[in-house]
C-alpha cells in the first residue's frame, strides 16, 4: 500500500521592510587616501617599466648606426673612384694636387660629411671639414630643435644609459686625426674599405669610413669620410625624446586615470566605512548617530555594489534584531509580571485567611506560578542562547527519517497515558538535510508535544516526513484535536501566545513554536499551520504543522 502523503498549501511569502533609498553625490573630489596613491604609484612604475624596455631593446638605434654606416661606404667609395677617375683623366700622378682638393668638397658638401685625404704614410694631405664653413654647418646639424622637458627627460635617460652601457671613452682632436689615420693606413694595407666607431671630446658618436684610392695599379693614398659630430646622437636623441614624451603624456593621462578610479572606488567606500562608523561602539557611546543608513550603491554593477547590498541588509537584519530584542525584552517583563502578581496576591491574602482549606488553594496557586516562573525563565534563557548556537555551532548532515522515528517512538511512549496514538508515516526515500541535529528535533518534539496537548483522549497524531515535488524534505505533523482559530493562523508562531483550555492555563511558556520558527528558518526552511477539514468546510477537523527544510 503506497504511502499517503499529506496535502498542504504553502503560504505566500511575507512582506518585509525595505531601506529607504539615499541619494549618492556624483561629484568627484580629489582624493588624499593611501588607494589613490597606490593605483597611481603602481600605473606609473608599470609604464615607467614599459618604457624603460623600450629604450633598452629599441632596434632604432642600432639601425640608424647601421643605415648610416652603409651610406657612408657608398659615399666613400663614389668619392674614391670620382678622385681616381679624375686622376686617370688628368694624368695626376699622386693626391697631392689643389684641383683633387676643389672636387673632394665639392663632393663632400651634398652629403654633409668631414672628408680627409691620407698619403700612403699615413699623413693628413687635405681637410674638408676643418673649414670654418663646414664647421658652422656642423653645428647647426648636431643640434635639432627641442624643448625643456624633453631635456630634462633625455638627460635623465643618458646618465641611467651610461651606467648599463658601455660606449668608447672620448677623444681630442689630435687624437681623432691619428685614429682616422690608422684607419687610412689598415684599408689601403686591406686594400678595402674600413669602418670603425669612436667618440669626440663632447660625447658625440662618430662614424669613420676609409676608402684606398688607386692611380692605376699604384696606391696614392686613402679617403676618410667622418659624420659630422652630433649628427647621429641628433637623430637618436629626436627619437628618444618623441619616446619621452608619448611617456610624459601617458604618465599624465594614467595620473587622471588612476585619480579617478580610485574616486570610483575609494569614494564610495569612503561613505561607506563613515556610515558603518557611525554606528560603531565607541561613536553611540558618546552620541546618539541616530538610525545608520548605508549609502545605496546597488545599483553599481560591481563589487562596491554587492558590498553596498549586504552592508545595507545586515544593518536591516541588525535593527530587526534590536527591534525584536525590545520586543522580547517587553514580552519577558509582562510576562514574569503576571505571575509575580499573581503570587503577590496569594501571600497578601493568606495573611487575612484563617480556614486551612482556603490556605492551602492559596499555596496551590502559590506553587503554580512558582513552576510557572520557573518553566518561563528555563524557556527564555533557552531562547537567548539559541542565536549565539545556531551561529557558532557546525551543521552536519542529518537521517531524518532515523531522528523522527526515535522521536515518534519516545513521544508515542509518553502520551500513551492521555489514549492519544502516535503514528510515523515515514519514506524511507526521503535524503539527508545539512542542519543541528539537536534543535532540528527540539522543533519536532515541540511540534509533537504541542499536537499531543489538544488531541482529546482516543485521538491521534501522524508524523510523515517526504522529499517535496520542489526538492526540499517536508515533515507534516497532523492531529485530529480541535484546530486553530482561523484568525490565529499566524500568531501561533509569535512569543508567548498561547490559546488554551482554561484548566491548561500556565502549563506552557507560549515560546515553543516561536523557538521553533527562528530554528526552522535559520537553517533556510519554512513552517506555517493550517487546519485540515472533513466534510464540514467550517469546522476543523485536526490542525496540520508544515516544516520544509531544503537538501
Amino acid at each position: 500500500m503506497p504511502m499517503r502523503r499529506p496535502k498542504f498549501q504553502r503560504p505566500a511569502p511575507s512582506m518585509v521592510s525595505g531601506v529607504v533609498r539615499d541619494q549618492v553625490g556624483g561629484a568627484l573630489k580629489r582624493s588624499r587616501s593611501p588607494l589613490t596613491r597606490k593605483i597611481i604609484i603602481f600605473n606609473l612604475v608599470t609604464l615607467s617599466l614599459l618604457v624603460t624596455g623600450i629604450l633598452f631593446l629599441s632596434q632604432s638605434r642600432a639601425s640608424l648606426i647601421d643605415l648610416r654606416k652603409q651610406t657612408l661606404m657608398a659615399d666613400a667609395s663614389v668619392l674614391a673612384t670620382a678622385l681616381e677617375y679624375q686622376m686617370g683623366f688628368s694624368g695626376i700622378s699622386d693626391l697631392n694636387e689643389p684641383t683633387l682638393y676643389v672636387t673632394l668638397e665639392a663632393l663632400a658638401e651634398p652629403i654633409n660629411t668631414r672628408a680627409q685625404l691620407f698619403s700612403t704614410s699615413g699623413h693628413l694631405i687635405t681637410d674638408i671639414g676643418a673649414r670654418p664653413e663646414v664647421y658652422g654647418r656642423e653645428n647647426r646639424v648636431a643640434a635639432p630643435r627641442t624643448n625643456t622637458l624633453s631635456d630634462i627627460l633625455n638627460d635623465a635617460w643618458t646618465r641611467l644609459a651610461a651606467v648599463f652601457v658601455k660606449r668608447p671613452a672620448p677623444a681630442d682632436e689630435s687624437y681623432l686625426l691619428a685614429f682616422r689615420s690608422a684607419i687610412a693606413i689598415r684599408s689601403m694595407i686591406a686594400d678595402d674599405s674600413t669602418l670603425a666607431t669612436t667618440m669626440n671630446e663632447i660625447q658625440q658618436l662618430i662614424l669613420t669610413v676609409a676608402v684606398p684610392v688607386s692611380n692605376g695599379d699604384e696606391m696614392v693614398g686613402a679617403i676618410v669620410l667622418s659624420t659630422l659630430g652630433g649628427e647621429i646622437d641628433g637623430y637618436i636623441r629626436n627619437e628618444r625624446q618623441q619616446i619621452l614624451q608619448v611617456f610624459a603624456l601617458a604618465a599624465l593621462t594614467s595620473v587622471f586615470l588612476s585619480i579617478l578610479l580610485a574616486n570610483t572606488i575609494g569614494l564610495p567606500l569612503r561613505q561607506l566605512a563613515r556610515a558603518a562608523q557611525k554606528g560603531s561602539v565607541a561613536n553611540t557611546g558618546r552620541i546618539n548617530p541616530g538610525r545608520i543608513d548605508i549609502p545605496d550603491l546597488t545599483s553599481r554593477p560591481d563589487e562596491i555594489g554587492d558590498l553596498s547590498r549586504q552592508l545595507r541588509n545586515m544593518t536591516t537584519a541588525l535593527y530587526d534584531r534590536i527591534e525584536a530584542n525590545e520586543a522580547f525584552a517587553a514580552d519577558v517583563a509582562h510576562e514574569i509580571k503576571n505571575p509575580l502578581t499573581s503570587l503577590g496576591s496569594a501571600v497578601e491574602t493568606m495573611r487575612l485567611v484563617k480556614d486551612d482549606a482556603a490556605r492551602e488553594r492559596l499555596l496551590d496557586v502559590i506553587r503554580d506560578d512558582v513552576n510557572r516562573m520557573d518553566r518561563l525563565v528555563t524557556d527564555i534563557s533557552n531562547a537567548s542562547r539559541l542565536d549565539a548556537e545556531l551561529a557558532t555551532d557546525e551543521m552536519v548532515s542529518i537521517n531524518v527519517v532515523k531522528m523522527l522515528r526515535n522521536i515518534v517512538d519516545y513521544q508515542a511512549e509518553l502520551a500513551t497515558p492521555s489514549g492519544v496514538s502516535i503514528v510515523a508515516n515515514l519514506d524511507e526515500e526521503t535524503p539527508n538535510i545539512i542542519g543541528l541535529e539537536s534543535r532540528l528535533a527540539q522543533v519536532f518534539v515541540n511540534l509533537i508535544t504541542n499536537a499531543v496537548s489538544f488531541v482529546p483522549e482516543g485521538g491521534s497524531v501522524t508524523v510523515s516526513a517526504f522529499q517535496h515535488e520542489h526538492g526540499e524534505v517536508a515533515i507534516v505533523i497532523e492531529d485530529t484535536g480541535c484546530g486553530i482559530p482561523k484568525d490565529n493562523l499566524e500568531d501561533v508562531f509569535k512569543r508567548f501566545y498561547s490559546s488554551r483550555p482554561e484548566q491548561d492555563f500556565g502549563n506552557n511558556s507560549g515560546l515553543g513554536l516561536s523557538i521553533s520558527k527562528q530554528i526552522v528558518e535559520a537553517h533556510g526552511g519554512e513552517i506555517w499551520a493550517e487546519n485540515i477539514y472533513g466534510d464540514d468546510p467550517v469546522t476543523p477537523t485536526g490542525a496540520r504543522f508544515t516544516v520544509l527544510l531544503p537538501v
